[in-house]
């Protein structure tokens, strides 16, 4: 009542600190939607102004120095297009098969960096699960490569709609099916290594010298239930240098 939402969130996380706590623990739960589970979410909401997921990385980086992200590829498109992928060949398909092939294709037609070219492929292809308009003259400004990705996930969608029993939006279903694949790695690879936290895309674990032989273990045994799904391990960046003096 007397604080705001910034201060509540500071106070929240100077507690944490102060109190010099080993491990925070949280319990998560699937989503419902029309008896439908989706993604997975924080029983307690206000566990996200403490819990690891909802950091920003450089907050992760200092107070995860032990741990490690292992994420999903591409994980909106891998799911997408893993059941619902279509029977001849599309761009969206050969992203996932060679995606510096089809990146550099955009780059050189439209002479924008790697990293624009992934952030357009994405936001394509959740506008295509969501159903969103695109403007007609963006749409006209985008690479022949880049109108065909958006071509194929609108076509995967359609499939995705067309195979699933109950009609939910697209959005629920890919969430479903996300939450189905962070379930099934997660029962991979809690045999081999301490999972800390959940994500949107993947794991918090503890580092660990067997970590990569885990990691191609989860690989070799997913592949089995989905085709283009693959994980891999990512250092948290940015850490701060706190040998240098913080002016609090």
């Amino acid at each position: 009542e007397y604080q705001t939402q910034g201060e509540y969130i500071k106070s929240q996380l100077m507690y944490l600190y102060r109190k010099h706590r080993p491990a925070w623990k949280y319990k998560y739960k699937q989503m419902k939607n029309e008896e439908e589970f989706t993604e997975w979410v924080l029983e307690e909401p206000t566990g996200c102004l403490t819990a690891a997921r909802f950091m920003h990385p450089e907050v992760q980086g200092n107070l995860l120095k032990d741990c490690v992200a292992i994420n999903l590829v591409n994980a909106h498109i891998s799911v997408l297009m893993d059941k619902y992928d279509s029977v001849f060949e599309d761009q969206l398909k050969n992203y996932l098969m060679s995606p510096q092939q089809i990146l550099q294709q955009i780059i050189d037609e439209r002479n924008i960096t790697v990293e624009k070219a992934q952030d357009n492929i994405l936001a394509l292809v959740l506008s295509a699960v969501n159903d969103s308009e695109i403007d007609p003259v963006q749409f006209e400004a985008l690479s022949d490569v880049e109108k065909e990705v958006y071509k194929s996930a609108r076509g995967a969608v359609y499939q995705m709609k067309r195979c699933e029993e109950k009609e939910l939006p697209p959005h629920i279903l890919l969430e479903k099916k996300l939450a189905q694949v962070i379930k099934k790695g997660a029962e991979i690879l809690r045999r081999e290594c301490v999972i800390c936290s959940i994500t949107n895309e993947g794991f918090i674990v503890k580092k660990s010298g067997s970590l990569e032989t885990a990691i191609k273990k989860l690989n070799e045994k997913i592949i089995q239930d989905y085709k283009f799904v693959q994980f891999e391990m990512k250092e948290f960046t940015d850490i701060v240098d706190k040998s240098k003096p913080l002016p609090i």
